[in-house]
């Protein structure tokens, strides 16, 4: 025969529970009037390097201005699009001035990136671009496993020691990057020695 069945009883409270006022509870989207406003974005949006450098011409072309002045002649600027950012944010990049400069120059390709590209070996990077924009030249294609492979033959080439050199493939994706978002009218293919290709 089963057991009778048992009531079931809560834990006896030790503290009230918090009173609860009746009536609407404050502000809520439903407690509120229709408008059409849109919420402002805050999430800042970081500048490329090429917007940095228009705003150094245009600092360079109003020399009297105050770094307040050109924040506000971007941040309303019809043409061209408005550029946001902040006095103390002109400030800092005013200081990287020469720097940033000196990166475009070095690779075109840097004035649409908005940091700075680290690269580990240059000297392999710049062979390999060459090598493809080589390859490209004469409509061919290059794949994934032949620019790994190719990697590997400029880095024996350049005497990389076997630390530094990268086995796996994750670098190929930031390197098709670098490769096609430069402008074809600013790069300049310089060939290969012939034991290089």
């Amino acid at each position: 025969m089963d057991p009778p069945p048992t009531e079931k009883t809560r834990k006896p409270r030790t503290i009230k529970p918090y009173a609860s006022k009746p009536g609407p509870k404050g502000k809520n989207s439903k407690n509120l009037p229709a408008t059409s406003a849109q919420p402002l974005k805050k999430v800042k949006e970081r500048l490329t390097n090429n917007d940095w450098i228009q705003v150094y011409r245009w600092i360079d072309d109003h020399p009297h201005s105050t770094q307040a002045d050109a924040v506000k002649h971007f941040a309303t600027r019809q043409n061209g699009g408005a550029l946001v950012f902040d006095q103390g944010s002109l400030s800092r990049n005013l200081k990287k001035r020469s720097q940033r400069e000196a990166e475009v120059a070095e690779n075109p390709a840097a004035l649409s990136s908005k940091r700075a590209r680290i690269v580990t070996r240059p000297d392999v990077d710049r062979a390999l671009w060459m090598w493809v924009q080589d390859r490209m030249s004469k409509s061919r294609t290059v794949s994934g496993p032949e620019l790994s492979e190719k990697r590997k033959i400029f880095e024996a080439k350049f005497q990389v020691p076997e630390t530094e050199r990268l086995s796996d493939t994750g670098w190929q994706q930031a390197f098709y990057r670098r490769l096609f978002s430069s402008d074809p009218t600013t790069q300049t293919i310089t060939h290969l020695p012939t034991d290089m290709v």
